[in-house]
């Protein structure tokens, strides 16, 4: 209560004790709701991947795995690993690629033939820069986990 008898409603009481905190005392109820729009906009950005990256994606990353898994997390692949896994995968994925793009009864076998090569060959191209792109983000993350040497004062 206050001097005349009225006491103010606890709602004004505590929006002057937050009008009087400096700026950087107040709650921090902005910084969560922002990393959920965050996080939505990166969902709806997902969203727009183009079917072809849905279904190579996670091959990719399998294909990963298994790598780490026989060869360790150090090893670095070679050439023709990559060209390897490019070819598994892309034979994996093969019939689905020929479904999703259809081919035309009207065209003639060797115009087929020379599509066919061609989105073959950009399929190819795709997964390996999938492939690489994931083999190299692995290698990233790793290397920043890694705690930074403390210096020793003496103790040891």
């Amino acid at each position: 209560m206050n001097d005349n008898g009225w006491m103010p409603c606890m709602n004004c009481m505590m929006m002057n004790n937050m009008e009087m905190q400096p700026m950087n005392m107040q709650p921090m109820m902005q910084e969560p709701m922002m990393e959920m729009e965050k996080d939505m906009e990166e969902e709806q950005l997902k969203m727009m991947y183009p079917i072809i990256y849905v279904k190579i994606m996670p091959l990719v990353k399998h294909h990963c795995d298994m790598h780490e898994e026989m060869h360790g997390t150090t090893h670095c692949p070679q050439h023709h690993d990559v060209e390897d896994m490019c070819d598994k995968i892309y034979k994996k994925i093969e019939k689905d690629i020929d479904e999703e793009c259809g081919d035309d009864d009207d065209d003639d076998d060797d115009n087929k033939r020379i599509r066919r090569y061609g989105r073959r060959r950009a399929v190819k191209d795709l997964i390996g820069v999938l492939l690489l792109n994931e083999l190299i983000g692995r290698r990233r993350r790793r290397r920043r986990r890694r705690p930074r040497p403390r210096p020793h004062y003496g103790w040891y």
